[in-house]
Order: structure tokens, then C-alpha cells, then sequence
């Protein structure tokens, strides 16, 4: 029926191919182990339906090729035939000296030699192999060594540029030095950063990082900042500019943030060209009614500023001096020709100092902040004179009461940022300064009505 065996070698493996009546059925194998020295497969019943001409004749076949390849590259090795798996397992064998060549056809000594030849280029790759192998282990023991014990991987990020307000959330940029490997002659020029944006929901949600870019040149992020919010994407300018999905706390992709336009969004410090200074939120006192005045004087203010017959406007700024002022209650009268209202009188509302205190405003052309359940306002002090006076937020009433009180943590006179807000109001600062460090970056959020504090660090 004209059947022959062809075998070829890719590798480690190979096929081999029964030819019979131009038809053909194609096995593979690949080297064993031990004393297996190859496997020929060729498959089960349900893969040989596909040859029809030969399902009827499987056991032949299997037999026939199986003597071909022993005869062809193995002429040492017997054949072990699994009938249902189709596998041919070729064993070596002990090897026969006492009959001569010419009683086994087709595997004499230049057959044997081929053979020999054959498993003996089988274990020199194989032998290649594992010295491959284990050199790459090697290497990568290597590499992992140099990362654990020569790299230099900074644990800790810092805040670069302002903070941004949105609706829901308060956005800081966070500057990474990524990890380094230290050399005596280390040029700092090269050295790479990443940075990333951290999201801190004003509701006390868990946070978020999110990385923005990653192997920045020190120049490549010098003018890095928020663009601002339309209350779903944020946008920033950090080597190019990109944006975040709010919802899913997701960087865009570069074709998304390609398409929108930032520079209609509302602008973060309003009609101000720069970001306004911690004392532009800062007022000396509000009118609880058109009649009342509450005020945080000191003695020389209200001697000097707040003395019967003065007029007063509804707005008033606070000077940020470190002075203890108390509160103090005036009587107003209407004024027809200047239409401010006049100083009948001033008090004070006890005796407690305040030190530089001043009631919180949601800009620098606003009245202080109102609160209602009792009616009142938000003041801000320090809590003691010296390097060390945090800042400190209190509500109290329109009769001047204190009802809470709540340290914030933050260096009063290193306070960076005032971010007001309706039902809560953030600041960004640092920690009172302790000898021989640096001090920790902040972002507290406190709650008006409870007086709740969210502290964040914004060493990341």
C-alpha cells in the first residue's frame, strides 16, 4: 500500500508523519525521561475520526509506525503501545552484543551509531537547557539582590502646588522620587518621579491615590497643577494635560482627556489671578441682627476701631497678629447719610483670650460663615503663644457662647490654605515645627456642625 514513515525534529520535539496512499496522519514527539527516551503521539480513537481510511486499521498503524521510528532513530529502544491514548513510548534497552548486526535488519552498527549519535545530542541539549535555565535564575537572583539590598526606594511622597476644592472632594498633587540605586558620585539630575493625585471625599469616604505620570524629569512637572472640576472629570496639567473620572477614581485615557477643554471650567480662585492667602477668609466679626454686632477684638482694637460713634460695615477684615482678642457684643444704630450702621456701644462677653482670633468667611468679600441650630458662627485661634500654637476652630452662638472646640493640629502661622465650604471647611498646613525634623504636610477637614476632624497626612 506504499506506506512509509517520515520524521522530522524542531527542537525538542518533532512530528511524525504515516504516509500511505497519499494520505497522511501526523504524530508528534518529544523527548522522555529516565529510560523513556521519546513519546510518539498520535492520538485517541475520537482524534483518529478524522482519518477514516485508517480508524479501521489503528492497531496496524500504531505498530507500523512505531517499528519505523525504532528502525529510523532508535534502533535501541522497544516500543510500548498505549491502544486507548494512542501514546508510542520508546525504552532504551540493554545493549546486545551477541548477535551480529546482519540478524537485525536495518539496525546494524551504522544504525546504531546514528542512534547513539541521536540520544547523545538529545542530552546535550538537554544539558544546554539547564545551564540556560540556571544562569537566568541566576541573573534574576541577581537582580533581586541589587533591588533589595543596594535600591533606594523612597517610602514617602510630598504635597507640590495647592490644594483644590471641588464639590465632593479636596485634590492634592503628591511628588514621589522613585526608587534610585546610591553611588558615591550620584548626579541628582537623573533622578525620576512620579507623580499622583490624592483625592480625600469631604464626606470621610476612604481616599484615594491615583498615579498620574511616572518617570518625570525635576523639570518635567516644575509648573504641575489642578485645572479645576466640572463636577465629573477633574483636570490637571502635569506634563500634559490629563483628567480623572470622579465616579470610578480612574485616570482618563489620553484620547478622552484629549477631547475635553479645561479652560472653561469655573476658575479655582475665582476672579482672583492667584490663590488667595489663608487671612483673605479671615473677618473680625459679623452682624448677628441689624441691631448686633459680634466681634473678636483685642483691647487696642476696640479702643482704637470699634468705639461708640464709629461706623461699621458689614464686612470687616481680621489683621493677623499674634494679639489675644476677646469677644465683644455692640449696639448699633442706623445711619441715614452714610447708610452704615453707628456704635452705640461695645462690651465684653467675658474674660477668656483668644490668641489672633478671627471668625471664618467663605472669601475676602464675604461675611462669616452663618450657622444655624443655634444661630452662630466659626472662629479660628491659636492655641497657645510661642513656635508651637496650633490652629484652633470653635463654634459659638450669637450670644458669644463656646460650643465646641476642636484643635485642627496645624501650625497656626504655617497655615498654607483655607479651603471653605458650606457644611465643612479644610486647611492645609503643617505640624508645630520639633527640633531636628521636618515637619508633617496636613489636610484636616472639620465638620461645622458636629465639629468631627478628618486628618490626613499628605506625606504619601
Amino acid at each position: 500500500m506504499n506506506q512509509h514513515v517520515s520524521i522530522e525534529s524542531h527542537g525538542p520535539g518533532g512530528t511524525v508523519t504515516y504516509h500511505e496512499a497519499g494520505n497522511q496522519l501526523a504524530c508528534y514527539w518529544e523527548f522522555g525521561g529516565a529510560d523513556a527516551v521519546a513519546i510518539v503521539q498520535c492520538g485517541n480513537i475520537a482524534a483518529w475520526a478524522r482519518h477514516p481510511w485508517a480508524l479501521g486499521r489503528r492497531a496496524d498503524i500504531l505498530r507500523c509506525i512505531a517499528d519505523a521510528v525504532i528502525r529510523q532513530k532508535a534502533p535501541d529502544c522497544r516500543a510500548e503501545i498505549d491502544a486507548d491514548t494512542g501514546d508510542i513510548l520508546l525504552r532504551q534497552t540493554a545493549p546486545r552484543f551477541d548477535r551480529p548486526s546482519v540478524d537485525r535488519p536495518g539496525i546494524g552498527r551504522p544504525g546504531a551509531v546514528e542512534s547513539h549519535w541521536f540520544f547523545r545530542l538529545s542530552r546535550l541539549r538537554m544539558q544546554l537547557g539547564l545551564i540556560l535555565l540556571v544562569g537566568a535564575l541566576l541573573i534574576g537572583v541577581g537582580v533581586w539582590v541589587k533591588d533589595l539590598l543596594f535600591t533606594i526606594n523612597p517610602a514617602q511622597g510630598t504635597a507640590i502646588g495647592l490644594s483644590l476644592r471641588t464639590d465632593r472632594h479636596i485634590a492634592t498633587l503628591i511628588q514621589t522620587l522613585e526608587a534610585y540605586v546610591p553611588t558615591l558620585n550620584r548626579n541628582h539630575g537623573n533622578d525620576t518621579y512620579r507623580i499622583s493625585l490624592f483625592l480625600v471625599p469631604l464626606d470621610g469616604a476612604d481616599s484615594h491615590l491615583i498615579p498620574l505620570r511616572s518617570g518625570l524629569s525635576a523639570n518635567a512637572f516644575s509648573n504641575a497643577r489642578i485645572l479645576g472640576s466640572d463636577g465629573r472629570r477633574l483636570w490637571f496639567n502635569v506634563a500634559g494635560i490629563g483628567g480623572i473620572d470622579l465616579e470610578r477614581y480612574q485616570l482618563l485615557p489620553d484620547a478622552e482627556a484629549a477631547g475635553g477643554d479645561p479652560r472653561h471650567l469655573p476658575r479655582p480662585w475665582g476672579d482672583a489671578a492667584f490663590a488667595p492667602k489663608p487671612e483673605h477668609f479671615l473677618a473680625a466679626g459679623l452682624m448677628t441682627s441689624p441691631t448686633t454686632w459680634l466681634g473678636l477684638h483685642s483691647d487696642s482694637e476696640a479702643e482704637r476701631d470699634f468705639k461708640p460713634r464709629k461706623w461699621i460695615k458689614p464686612v470687616v477684615s481680621a489683621e493677623h497678629a499674634k494679639q489675644p482678642r476677646r469677644l465683644h457684643q455692640a449696639q448699633l444704630e442706623a445711619d441715614t447719610i452714610t447708610g452704615y450702621p453707628r456704635i452705640l456701644s461695645l462690651r465684653a462677653l467675658g474674660e477668656p483670650e483668644y490668641l489672633n482670633a478671627a471668625f471664618l468667611r467663605p472669601s475676602n468679600t464675604a461675611t462669616p460663615v452663618r450657622l444655624d441650630n443655634p444661630p452662630g458662627a466659626l472662629m479660628l485661634f491659636t492655641a497657645a503663644p510661642g513656635p508651637r500654637g496650633s490652629a484652633i476652630v470653635a463654634r459659638v452662638d450669637d450670644a458669644g457662647k463656646l460650643l465646641w472646640q476642636v484643635d485642627t493640629g496645624i501650625d497656626h502661622f504655617t497655615l498654607q490654605q483655607i479651603l471653605p465650604g458650606k457644611d465643612a471647611t479644610a486647611f492645609v498646613g503643617t505640624r508645630p515645627p520639633v527640633p531636628n525634623k521636618v515637619s508633617e504636610p496636613l489636610l484636616v477637614i472639620i465638620e461645622h456642625d458636629s465639629g468631627r476632624r478628618i486628618t490626613h497626612s499628605l506625606w504619601r
